[in-house]
């Protein structure tokens, strides 16, 4: 069991690197990236509800649930924020034409990307603990 626990948790910032690589080429070639942003998010909540499941109790499990409470949150203010704020554009001419920016979509895409991050951050601990467990295991 233990070394399915341990698959797991090199497995999910593997899949989370692969997701924020995609995420960064669509967004580079004006591509849809917030899908590819929702699809991240909603891997990074599978993840937390697989390591609730762990008996193990840790530091990092308790940012864990920090985290899931703070990005249901950002979930549920995204929703609102999205459905009945009417969104406001940064709007200028520039030699090359006309440019329009919505403003609350990109600040609540970067709220959201810092979340994600933090997480992701939580992630790469978790593999440098198991790293240096095995590797003092090994001398």
């Amino acid at each position: 069991m233990k070394s399915k626990i341990r698959n797991f948790k090199i497995t999910d910032p593997i899949i989370q690197s692969i997701l924020i690589l995609v995420f960064i080429v669509f967004l580079l070639n004006s591509m849809p990236h917030k899908i590819i942003y929702f699809v991240w998010l909603v891997w990074q909540f599978v993840s937390v509800y697989v390591h609730k499941g762990f008996k193990k109790a840790t530091m990092l499990k308790e940012q864990r649930n920090i985290f899931l409470g703070v990005a249901i949150g950002y979930v549920l203010v995204h929703v609102v924020v999205s459905l009945f704020v009417p969104e406001v554009k940064f709007e200028d001419n520039i030699a090359s034409g006309h440019i329009s920016i919505p403003v609350y979509s990109n600040l609540l895409l970067a709220i959201g990307l810092s979340i994600s991050f933090w997480y992701y951050v939580i992630c790469i601990r978790e593999i440098r603990r198991i790293l240096d467990k095995n590797h003092h295991l090994d001398f």
